[in-house]
C-alpha cells in the first residue's frame, strides 16, 4: 500500500462508512475504490473529487490529500518545480516593484561611514543584521554608483537588500548582476535551481529608476551544492568588496584597494563572455510578435495576463483602422496575424489564463490592457460582445484551456502579462497607462519557457496547486456569459 493508499484507507474509516456503503453514496465503483486504497493503480482526479464529499475532511486534510496525490502522479521533482513556477508568476505579478520618484530633500550622509581603505585592511561580520547594515553604510559611502554582484540570489536576503535601494535610490544607480544556470534542464533539480535564480531575478529587471543589467551562463556538473556553481560570491559596492558565504550569515568586508581592483577586473572580464538574460525594448514594432498565429490550434501560443488575447478574437477589418500606427506597421500587423508559430516549438493548443477584473474592465469600458491607450483606443460595445462570443467558443473547444484567474488569490498586476511569443522566446510585457508607456521583456533561457508552458498546461486541472487561483472551466464560460451580458 502506497502513502496515498494509506491516506485515503485512513479517511475512509475516519469517515463511519463502509467501502460498499462509500461506494453507493458516491457513485463511485466499489472495485474501484479497493484499488485506490490498495494502489494497484493511481486512482483517477475525478474520482477521488467524487469521494470527498463523504470523507468529511478539513481544509487542512483535504490539502494535504491532493499534495500527495500530486506527488504520487507526477513525482516530487516535477512537483517543487512546478511549486517553483507559481513562486515565481506571484513575485513577477506582486505589486510594489516599480519605484516611486526619488525624493531630494531625504537626509544625506554628508560624511563617509567607511574611513579610507588601509592596505590589506578587511573586517568579518556575522548574522544578517549587521551584514545588511554593513552593505547599507558601504552603499551609501560609495564612489560610484556601480555595484557588481557575482552571486545566484537563491536567498532572498541579497534580493531584499537591493528591493530596497529599487525604493530609495536616484536613476544614476547601475547594477550588474552576474550569475550561472545549470545547462542541463533534463534534470528536475537542475530546473529548480534555475527558476529559484530567476524568482529573485526577474521582480528586479521591472524597476524603471535604477539601471539592472543581469547575465548568465551555462555550467554543466551535476548540481549537489551550491558551491559547485561559483565560490565565493561577491560584490564590489563602492569603495568595498563584500565577500559572502554561502548561506549569507557570515561576511568578509575588503577595503584594501588592490584586491578591489582585481576582482572588479575579474567580473569584467566574466562578464564579456556572458549572455544578457533580459533584453528590454519598447519599440512599437515590437508589437507585432504580441499578435497570436490565425491557425492557433495548429500552432499554438500560450499567455497569462489580465485578458485574454482579444486580438485574435476579433475580425481585423473591423478593427485595424483603429489602430494608431503608421501604414507600415499596419501591414505588419496583419502579417503577424496570419503568421503560423515556429514549428520546431509546438504548445498545440490554445493556452490563456486571464484576469476576471481584466475581461469585466473590457465589457464595461471597451479597454484593451495590453497595449497603451494612444494605440488601441476603447471599441464599442457591439465590438466586444463579438469578441466575448468567441472568446466563449474557444473556451468550450477540445484542446483549448482557457481559463479566469481569482484575483483575490493570486496578486495580478494588469500591467503585467507574460507569454511565450511567436519567435518562441518567453516575453513580459509592462504597459503603463498613464503615461502610454509600453516595455517588453524577452528571455531566451529555455527553461524558464519549457516550466512556464508545463505549469499552464498543469493549472487548469490541478485541484490542489491551482485550486483556488484558477476558476473552472464552468466559472470561467459563467463570467464570459455575464460580462456579455453587460455588453447588450
Amino acid at each position: 500500500m502506497s502513502i496515498l493508499g494509506d491516506k485515503l484507507n485512513q479517511y475512509i474509516e475516519e469517515s463511519g462508512y463502509s467501502v460498499n456503503k462509500l461506494a453507493t453514496l458516491s457513485g463511485v465503483n466499489r472495485t474501484s475504490i479497493v484499488r485506490m486504497i490498495n494502489a494497484n493503480r493511481l486512482p483517477e482526479q475525478h474520482n477521488i473529487e467524487k469521494l470527498l464529499p463523504f470523507l468529511k475532511l478539513t481544509n487542512e486534510q483535504k490539502e494535504g490529500l491532493w499534495k500527495t496525490y500530486e506527488i504520487t502522479s507526477s513525482g516530487e521533482s516535477l512537483y517543487e518545480r512546478r511549486q517553483y513556477m507559481l513562486k515565481l508568476l506571484k513575485r513577477v505579478y506582486k505589486p510594489g516593484f516599480v519605484k516611486v520618484p526619488f525624493i531630494p530633500d531625504e537626509p544625506e550622509i554628508k560624511e563617509p561611514v567607511f574611513e579610507n581603505p588601509a592596505p590589506g585592511e578587511y573586517n568579518i561580520y556575522h548574522g544578517k543584521f549587521e551584514i545588511a547594515h554593513q552593505m547599507v553604510a558601504t552603499f551609501l559611502s560609495r564612489s560610484n554608483n556601480d555595484i557588481s554582484v557575482f552571486a545566484p540570489f537563491t536567498g532572498d536576503f541579497v534580493s531584499d537588500f537591493f528591493k530596497h535601494f529599487t525604493l530609495k535610490q536616484s536613476s544614476s544607480l547601475r547594477i550588474r548582476h552576474l550569475t550561472h544556470f545549470i545547462k542541463n534542464p533534463g534534470k528536475d533539480n537542475d530546473i529548480n535551481y534555475n527558476l529559484s535564480i530567476l524568482s529573485h531575478v526577474l521582480p528586479l529587471a521591472f524597476t524603471e529608476y535604477i539601471d539592472y543589467d543581469v547575465y548568465f551562463t551555462y555550467v554543466t556538473s551535476p548540481l549537489t551544492s551550491q558551491s559547485q556553481i561559483m565560490f565565493p560570491y561577491y560584490m564590489i559596492i563602492g569603495n568595498c568588496l563584500v565577500l559572502l558565504s554561502i548561506d549569507y550569515n557570515k561576511a568578509v568586508f575588503i577595503k584594501d584597494q588592490s584586491m578591489i581592483d582585481e576582482y572588479r577586473e575579474h567580473f569584467n572580464d566574466v562578464i564579456k563572455s556572458a549572455e544578457k538574460l533580459v533584453h528590454s525594448t519598447s519599440s512599437i514594432k515590437r508589437l507585432s510578435e504580441y499578435f497570436p498565429p490565425s491557425n492557433i490550434k495548429r500552432s499554438g501560443f500560450c499567455k497569462f495576463g489580465s485578458q485574454p488575447w482579444l486580438f485574435s478574437l476579433f475580425d481585423f477589418d473591423e478593427v485595424i483602422s483603429s489602430i494608431k500606427v503608421s501604414d507600415e506597421m499596419r501591414e505588419m500587423i496583419l502579417k503577424a496575424a496570419n503568421y503560423n508559430a515556429d514549428s520546431r516549438k509546438k504548445i498545440d493548443s490554445h493556452i490563456s489564463f486571464f484576469s476576471k477584473y481584466g475581461l469585466e474592465l473590457f465589457s464595461r469600458d471597451g479597454v484593451v490592457t495590453n497595449f497603451p491607450k494612444d494605440i488601441v483606443p476603447t471599441l464599442d460595445k457591439s465590438l466586444r460582445k463579438k469578441a466575448l462570443e468567441r472568446l466563449r467558443e474557444d473556451c468550450l473547444r477540445l484542446g483549448y484551456v482557457i481559463r479566469a484567474i481569482n484575483e483575490l488569490t493570486f496578486p495580478m498586476n494588469p500591467n503585467i502579462s507574460v507569454q511565450v511569443t511567436q519567435e518562441n522566446r518567453l516575453a513580459i510585457s509592462y504597459v503603463n497607462h498613464k503615461d502610454s508607456r509600453f516595455r517588453v521583456f524577452y528571455m531566451n533561457e529555455p527553461t524558464l519557457m519549457e516550466a512556464f508552458v508545463d505549469f499552464l498546461e498543469y493549472s487548469a486541472t490541478s485541484p490542489f496547486l491551482c485550486s483556488d487561483i484558477v476558476y473552472s472551466k464552468d466559472e470561467t464560460i459563467e463570467i464570459i456569459d455575464e460580462c456579455i451580458r453587460s455588453c447588450e
